[in-house]
């Protein structure tokens, strides 16, 4: 028997924790204090409009987000060695986090 690992971690996940930020943070009512953020997105991800929203919400705080949306599929990250996109984007994001 595996454990669950959202039920370990106190996520209620057959209800939809929603007041645990960690599982969605997109209903976390004050992002103060946040670092800023270097959200990638691909365009063939089904999580791709929840990457741009948590963009929004961030910058809706005042804090420093940047887009990048990359012509791609979930998970092409996983793939930098092969993936010349993925090099790229790995390349912004090191430039991102140099500046900050």
């Amino acid at each position: 028997n595996r454990p669950n690992l959202l039920q370990s971690s106190g996520i209620n996940a057959e209800y939809g924790d929603i007041a645990n930020y960690y599982f969605m943070p997109l209903h976390c009512g004050d992002l103060t204090g946040l670092p800023p953020a270097h959200v990638t997105v691909a365009t063939a991800d089904p999580l791709m409009d929840h990457g741009v929203w948590w963009t929004d919400y961030m910058k809706h705080f005042g804090l420093e987000a940047r887009l990048s949306v990359v012509r791609q599929c979930h998970g092409f990250m996983g793939n930098y060695n092969v993936n010349p996109s993925a090099r790229e984007e790995l390349m912004k994001i090191k430039e991102f986090i140099s500046q900050h």
